[in-house]
């Protein structure tokens, strides 16, 4: 079951250690349903797509902040990201999930010094089913890359 608070799991230690550690982070966002690609593409008022880049971004902040605490070090080495859509009805197009809005909020809450590819090797999305023991809501996995990748 996923659904929960985060959970920070150390991998030969922890972020930022000087043993070179390994770390993943979870944060779940209960309740959430990403707004679609499409939207953007149907050309809303750009001041409508701001307002909801501006909600993601302060969900993930706040979530990040609720969740993992005040004091958090940003992932030192690159990292790949998978953002998971939990929906009721139809999934979303694995596509059509806005995995940067999500990436932006990481990065405002402190999770990602930038989020160019010295810091991001990878986003992934994925869209599931809601059922009842996984119920609505984004998951969002950072887990540091391998060195050859």
């Amino acid at each position: 079951m996923h659904h929960g608070g985060a959970a920070v799991h150390r991998r030969r230690g922890g972020v930022g250690s000087a043993d070179g550690a390994a770390v993943s982070v979870r944060l779940w966002l209960p309740g959430e349903r990403p707004p679609s690609w499409n939207t953007y593409y149907r050309g809303g008022h750009w001041r409508k797509r701001s307002a909801e880049a501006q909600r993601v971004h302060e969900l993930v902040y706040w979530t990040t902040r609720v969740q993992l605490g005040c004091e958090i070090e940003p992932f030192a080495r690159p990292v790949r990201i998978t953002v998971t859509a939990y929906v009721k009805g139809r999934p979303l197009d694995a596509s059509n999930i806005p995995a940067k809005l999500y990436e932006d909020g990481l990065r405002r809450a402190g999770l990602l010094v930038d989020d160019s590819p010295t810091y991001v090797a990878s986003v992934t999305t994925q869209s599931r089913l809601a059922t009842d023991e996984q119920p609505p809501g984004v998951e969002i996995i950072i887990e540091e890359a391998e060195e050859a990748e």
